[in-house]
């Protein structure tokens, strides 16, 4: 009678060993799953940062790129301007030189 108690609870203290062991193994993984993914997070986020950093360096330089075009554009159309005008001015100027000595 007392064999089969003793048996009834080897086995339930063996079930509940058991039952601990495997809550605590799944709780190791979780956590080291958990930890994981926070790595794996922050590499990602700290990717991210490196990302818009290179984005605002490109943008800002295209900026300038752009600035020095309108820029150049600005002077070659002052420079047409003024060749056109000097142009005009030495036309007229012959024109009426030769009306003068005709």
């Amino acid at each position: 009678d007392n064999l089969g108690g003793d048996t009834f609870n080897n086995l339930s203290d063996i079930v509940d060993i058991t039952e601990d062991s495997v809550r605590q193994s799944f709780s190791l993984e979780y956590s080291n799953h958990n930890e994981r993914m926070s790595l794996a997070l922050s590499d990602l986020e700290q990717k991210n940062r490196l990302l818009e950093h290179t984005i605002d360096k490109i943008n800002t330089k295209h900026r300038q790129e752009k600035l020095n075009y309108e820029r150049q554009i600005f002077n070659l159309s002052q420079s047409l301007t003024l060749t056109l005008t000097l142009t005009l001015t030495l036309t007229l100027t012959l024109t009426l030189t030769l009306t003068l000595t005709l």
